[in-house]
């Protein structure tokens, strides 16, 4: 049995008005959320973006 503790985030991905990632926000998130405790996350989860993102994207 896996124990995992703490949050489980599922990740948002940042977008600029041409709807490409916005890579420097993206990484901007990603350090907030380790400054905040979080060590585990889930990309292409449960937020709904996924079939918006392209193969390369995801």
């Amino acid at each position: 049995m896996v124990n995992l503790r703490g949050p489980v985030v599922a990740l948002l991905t940042p977008f600029d008005a041409s709807g490409e990632i916005e890579w420097q926000a993206f990484k901007t998130y990603l350090s907030a959320l380790f400054s905040w405790g979080v060590r585990r996350v889930i990309s292409n989860g449960t937020t709904g973006e996924f079939p918006s993102l392209t193969l390369n994207e995801r």
